[in-house]
């Protein structure tokens, strides 16, 4: 980008500005262009705002000082105004001799003549024009007032000399010269870091990471090929935009408005268009005051060298508890007293051993549990230790270095007590754990400091371990599966979760709370229909409710929903929990008395393993067999059943 000086104005205008730059030296590196644009001032904005199609940003702008002043607020460009000097207009005043001197000025008066005048005999008096129309209306109404003569601008002075007055232009040679070398000096001044602009361009297009620069209003400034590349988006279509609305989703993950940002923030990782990212923002400062900021980025998958610090980054919803106590569903009494017990809990740094059935919502607690508790800000890591083989467990709670066994990865990997530095760590089925890491897991508690597989040295690491199990680990002390004393460091603090069995109250609610996106099933089931939930065992509690939603919601798809139909749709969404496939086709194949008789079933014997099979609900019976509910109701009075 070439710097420019572009001298703008009518015909006696760029004659002046000709003449100057004969006398004075322009070096190589500075373009010179004299544009005549009659008329173009004094038509209307809209021509003005055009000349900003012609300039490049490195290009400085000579006016007439009249025409400047709207120049300056219609372009980008640094506008340089021929000043009027105050001596100028008096050697003109002093060549007239007339009791009275017209100034005609474009847009706006000359406020240092009114000074001048009191120091001349002469009056003087101004005039300002805003158009060519209103310059003519001007030029008539001085003739007919005997007006002969006047000064003024470049184009007023030519028209008004074509039509019989005595004008003389007040631009001279000397202030057009002054101009000229103030616009050299401001070049100069800024050669340099026009250079280190060109350099910053070149390094940041080279980069092959992607690079944007915002100001202090999150507006995007500067704007890389590898950006455009990533993001799959022009810099045309993003300069002067709101960084936010080009990647919201990066802000959203750095958790605070990128002008809060006020130190450097590495490896945020985020998403844009299924590609995964990770940037580094850097507030830029000039003398203590911020001017912006740089956000560097990069598609994951290149960033192989930098993985061991990704790492975290990459398994971010694993490091992060997600839920807290107001997520619990319930108000049931049972429900109640175990979230205040584990309220209380949460103060403490204590180790915390949470029991109860598979399904009954354990990590729901131990997120709620981080996240109420002092150590929220930092990592929340899950393990499962059911979940990972054997060989592997070691590793991935401890770590290794780089080189411990083949496969190693280059640089090592941090283990899960790492990651949970100052955090939390959940060990769910600790019941699954093997006896040699227990006895590991037994040394961080007392001595809370690991040492990586293949590794030389201790690493002291503060982490509050939060264990989940769905045995009896007294049982399992007892069988000799699962250390005594690292039972008593893990059972400091107690956690019993109920069953949904021992919170049937609650299984209303929690059902409308997984059908709560399904607005108008909702609003169709009335509590008295859905009572029919709190019959069911529930053996695989809460997880196995929400499996049942599901598939109601489901079978909902594309059905007329009346009254009737959602109660039927409601019983066969239970059926798959409530008999085993064997027994419902049994069942459901002995609807006919000849076919009981060909099994060998009395009707009595269907009724008795229709009862027992649905737990008592004579309606679910009922509708098994293929009778009605008050027809069963004859047949069990009949029967002696009832």
């Amino acid at each position: 980008m070439q710097a420019k000086i572009v001298y703008v104005g009518h015909s006696h205008f760029s004659k002046l500005a000709k003449q100057v730059l004969k006398e004075i030296d322009i070096p190589q590196w500075v373009n010179v262009e004299v544009e005549e644009f009659p008329y173009k001032f004094i038509i209307s904005l809209e021509s003005i705002q055009s000349l900003q199609t012609l300039f490049e940003p490195a290009t400085i702008v000579i006016s007439g000082d009249r025409s400047s002043i709207l120049l300056k607020q219609s372009l980008s460009n640094f506008v340089i105004p021929v000043k009027l000097s105050g001596f100028d207009i008096f050697n003109q005043i002093q060549k007239l001799d007339s009791e009275e001197v017209v100034v005609v000025n474009y847009r706006e008066n000359i406020q240092a003549l009114t000074r001048i005048s009191n120091l001349l005999k002469t009056k003087i008096r101004q005039i300002s024009f805003r158009d060519r129309n209103e310059a003519f209306e001007i030029m008539d109404q001085l003739k007919e007032q005997g007006v002969h003569d006047v000064i003024s601008g470049s184009w007023f002075y030519e028209a008004a000399s074509k039509n019989g007055f005595n004008a003389y232009c007040y631009y001279t040679y000397q202030s057009m010269k002054d101009a000229s070398k103030n616009a050299l000096n401001i070049l100069k001044s800024y050669r340099n870091e026009m250079e280190k602009s060109v350099l910053f361009k070149t390094i940041v297009d080279m980069n092959r990471s992607g690079i944007i620069s915002t100001d202090t209003h999150s507006k995007i400034a500067v704007m890389n090929h590898s950006a455009e590349r990533l993001l799959g988006i022009k810099r045309n279509q993003t300069i002067n935009k709101d960084i936010q609305t080009i990647i919201p989703i990066l802000i959203e993950e750095s958790q605070v408005p990128l002008s809060k940002i006020d130190k450097p923030t590495f490896n945020i990782v985020f998403e844009h268009k299924d590609r995964k990212f990770v940037a580094d923002i850097v507030p830029v400062e000039l003398s203590g005051e911020n001017m912006g900021h740089m956000v560097v980025f990069d598609d994951i998958a290149t960033v192989q060298q930098t993985e061991q610090n990704i790492r975290k980054k990459m398994s971010r919803k694993p490091l992060k508890a997600n839920y807290t106590f107001n997520d619990i569903v319930g108000s049931s009494e049972a429900i109640k007293q175990t979230i205040s017990q584990a309220k209380k809990y949460s103060q403490s740094d204590a180790s915390v051993l949470i029991q109860g059935e598979s399904g009954t919502g354990k990590e729901l607690f131990a997120q709620s549990l981080h996240q109420a508790s002092s150590r929220s800000l930092n990592s929340f890591v899950a393990l499962n230790c059911a979940a990972i083989p054997e060989n592997l467990l070691d590793s991935e709670l401890f770590g290794y270095e780089e080189g411990s066994f083949t496969g190693a990865q280059k640089g090592g990997k941090p283990g899960k007590f790492e990651l949970a530095h100052r955090g939390t760590i959940f060990l769910d089925e600790i019941s699954e754990l093997p006896l040699h890491l227990q006895t590991r897991l037994l040394r961080v508690l007392q001595e809370k400091e690991i040492m990586r597989i293949g590794g030389e040295q201790m690493i002291p690491v503060d982490v509050r371990i939060i264990a989940a199990s769905n045995k009896d680990l007294l049982e399992c002390v007892k069988n000799g599966t699962f250390r005594e004393d690292l039972y008593y460091r893990l059972n400091v603090l107690q956690l019993l979760i109920p069953s949904l069995r021992q919170r049937k109250k609650d299984i209303i609610e929690l059902f409308r709370y997984f059908i709560r996106k399904e607005e108008h099933l909702n609003e169709a089931l009335s509590d008295k229909d859905l009572l029919i939930l709190e019959q069911n065992e529930w053996k695989g509690n809460i997880r196995e409710l929400e499996n049942f939603a599901e598939r109601f919601i489901v079978l909902c798809q594309n059905e007329i929903l009346s009254h009737d139909r959602l109660t039927k749709l409601l019983r066969s969404s239970l059926i798959p929990y409530t008999f085993s496939q064997n027994n419902l086709v049994q069942i459901q194949e002995s609807k006919k008395e000849n076919e009981n008789q060909e099994n060998g079933l009395s009707e009595i014997t269907q009724i008795k393993e229709a009862l027992q099979q649905s737990n008592g609900n004579k309606s679910l019976a009922a509708e098994l067999l293929g009778m009605s509910r008050t027809t069963l109701w004859r047949k069990l009075k009949q029967y002696h059943l009832a």
